[in-house]
Formats: structure tokens, C-alpha cells, sequence
């Protein structure tokens, strides 16, 4: 019963993030390479989507804006956001 309830609030406007981390040096793939910096945002219209992405122990909030090929992003942690802010650009094609 809960998996059909939470079917019917998940629509297309959930996005789900990560960053893929390669290991050091002789160090093996492991499943948090791609675990650490898993992030969940809300597209709140066609342009503009918003989240939360997990930085180490911490969380940073994440914001993406759609161009007509490409996005531009911001990340930025909960504290001293304008110090620490990280700014990037991004393509996107549809499959």
C-alpha cells in the first residue's frame, strides 16, 4: 500500500543526482563512488529545479537552470553559501 501511495506524489518533477568520484590510485570501484554525493531535487517548473545534495557529512543545496541545449548550475553548502558557492554548465540532450 505504500508503494502504490508513494507512486501517486512521484511524477516527473522528482530528480534524482550524483557525482561519480574515481578511486585513487589502486584503490577499486566501490558503490560510494557513486553514493557520497547522492542528491534529490524538484523541478519546480520547466526551467528551474532545486535540491539537496549530500557533501561529505553535510548537506549542500543545489540549484539548476535550463537553457535550450545546455543547464546552468549552483551548489552551495548550508553555511557560508557565498563563499563557498560553485557555479557550472552543463549539456543535456534528450534520449
Amino acid at each position: 500500500m505504500t508503494l502504490a501511495l508513494v507512486t501517486m506524489f512521484a511524477s516527473a518533477q522528482i530528480m534524482v543526482i550524483t557525482t561519480v568520484e574515481q578511486p585513487a590510485d589502486d584503490a577499486e570501484w566501490e558503490m560510494s563512488n557513486f553514493t557520497d554525493n547522492l542528491g534529490v531535487g524538484y523541478q519546480l517548473n520547466e526551467k528551474v529545479t532545486i535540491g539537496a545534495v549530500k557533501n561529505g557529512e553535510d548537506y549542500d543545496l543545489w540549484g539548476r537552470y535550463q537553457l535550450k541545449m545546455g543547464y546552468l548550475s549552483v551548489q552551495a553548502p548550508m553555511e557560508e553559501m557565498t563563499d563557498n558557492l560553485n557555479v557550472g554548465v552543463g549539456y543535456s540532450l534528450k534520449v
